[in-house]
């Protein structure tokens, strides 16, 4: 049996209820918006893990770009020490904090035409050293499908975006110098 009084009275309260969730009181407005806001905020997963911040810098006439996790610091015109003897591609070595940091001049590794010389040292990571280059320029947040590897690219350049700048890869570029550096040192 259906008691109609009982119906009507949780109907009258479900409409109550409606008629108060469409009243705008001002701090459920509030609340709304500060949800809807931080939820307008978060990219979207796919998009976070898709993006790369790189730190982009010019080196003589053309722009590279190294993965900011590989970086751990970048100095501008540091004090570099020369090594009597050591390859020519070295640049000298860094006191950083109690800690001597070997600085290559990357525009020799990548046997670039001679020119000015780098102002500014990016320390990488792993390994532990320095890269002599012109100058830090900005962080770029870029996706590795944007970037296209040329024919014939060296295995230290990943890719080439569509605006020239080189994605590099340091460690295949160091392994390329080592042998250079120790032929060097006996042809002297």
């Amino acid at each position: 049996m259906i008691d109609w009084e009982q119906a009507r009275r949780r109907l009258a309260r479900s409409e109550r209820g409606l008629e108060q969730a469409l009243v705008a009181d001002a701090q459920r407005v509030k609340r709304v918006w500060r949800e809807r806001a931080a939820r307008l905020a978060r990219p979207p997963a796919e998009a976070l893990s898709a993006v790369r911040p790189f730190l982009a810098f010019r080196l003589r006439e053309e722009t590279y770009a190294l993965p900011l996790e590989e970086l751990g610091e970048v100095i501008p015109n540091p004090a570099c020490t020369p090594v009597p003897g050591a390859p020519a591609a070295l640049a000298g070595v860094l006191n950083l904090r109690g800690q001597i940091r070997p600085v290559w001049d990357l525009a020799r590794l990548l046997q670039l035409p001679e020119g000015e010389s780098g102002d500014w040292v990016l320390l990488l990571r792993r390994p532990e050293l320095g890269l002599r280059v012109g100058r830090a320029e900005q962080i770029l947040h870029l996706r590795p499908e944007e970037f296209r590897v040329p024919l014939n690219a060296p295995p230290w350049v990943v890719g080439v975006s569509a605006d020239a700048l080189a994605w590099l890869d340091v460690q295949p570029l160091l392994q390329t110098a080592a042998p250079a550096s120790s032929q060097e040192r006996k042809e002297s």
